[in-house]
């Protein structure tokens, strides 16, 4: 079973970040648990020079910080009003993915839910190394809300896609998938996406013999990786499709309808960098739906 006590939920009011502020309420009806609502203002910008100084005159940074109090009060009040303990947190900084890591791991937080959006407000969540920081190095499982998102359903959740390229954090992500299944009446898929000669990441010898035997092994590993005892409230589809990895999980997260698409990623090699770098990125870009993302 889940327990989620704490949330974090970084804020911009931006309209991404009062839906995901909305989805962390749900998460926390759900739980009962509390929430984190944590806004990272810029202080004033230091120009360096034979006299270093700051401009704006200080004056203005705290009129700035009184206006994000403000509206991070009315967003604290509308969790409120559903019943749910709520926290308010203005910081400034100019690191705000750092602070964030740093509440959440002070805060001893359960989920990180946050809204992203273009290149403005969060969106530096998707420049450069940022987003890398963030979804690997996170203290506990991230849900990110994506620009693209139609969808998000109140937990518990109906359809949970857990896509699966077998490294540890994949095993991490279908351990949490089914602790999802487990809360309610839920359908759970178990994808791995194999590459095909569209996607230029096929074998040379990628014969139709080949291709069978792979997609064989790839169904049994996936069903390997459910335990036993979890086939007793719930029986998993298992798929194995061919192509780019991200668009495969973001079609099929489409086709069935998914609620959550559920993802491992890693942190300590080259190749979970480049994995966080590409795939689940593109799927948190692309997808209809939020994403929940959990490092080992």
């Amino acid at each position: 079973m889940l327990d989620i006590r704490r949330i974090l939920c970084p804020t911009d009011f931006s309209d991404a970040s009062r839906r995901a502020l909305e989805q962390a309420g749900m998460f926390a009806s759900w739980f009962g648990a509390a929430v984190t609502v944590l806004h990272v203002s810029h202080p004033p910008p230091v120009i360096e020079g034979p006299v270093s100084f700051a401009a704006p005159p200080a004056g203005i940074s705290h009129a700035s910080v009184c206006q994000a109090r403000t509206a991070l009060a009315e967003s604290a009040r509308l969790l409120r009003t559903a019943g749910i303990v709520v926290d308010e947190l203005v910081l400034e900084d100019y690191d705000p993915e750092g602070r964030i890591l740093e509440q959440a791991a002070s805060i001893n937080a359960d989920m990180l839910v946050m809204g992203t959006h273009g290149r403005t407000g969060l969106g530096w969540l998707f420049v450069g190394s940022v987003t890398d920081h963030v979804l690997r190095k996170a203290p506990c499982p991230v849900l990110t809300v994506p620009p693209s998102a139609s969808r998000t359903a109140n937990p518990p959740f109906k359809r949970v896609l857990c896509a699966v390229d077998f490294t540890p954090p994949s095993l991490e992500a279908v351990q949490f998938a089914l602790r999802l299944v487990q809360e309610g009446n839920t359908r759970l898929t178990l994808l791995h996406v194999l590459p095909d000669a569209l996607s230029g990441e096929a074998p040379a010898r990628d014969t139709p013999a080949h291709r069978r035997r792979c997609d064989e092994a790839a169904l049994y590993r996936l069903r390997a990786m459910v335990p036993p005892d979890a086939w007793a409230f719930c029986e998993p589809q298992t798929r194995v499709l061919r192509g780019t990895s991200y668009r495969a999980i973001v079609e099929v997260a489409a086709g069935e309808g998914s609620d959550v698409i559920v993802m491992g990623v890693g942190c300590k090699h080259v190749l979970d960098r480049l994995f966080v770098g590409s795939t689940t990125n593109q799927v948190v870009r692309h997808a209809g739906c939020p994403v929940l993302t959990v490092r080992r």
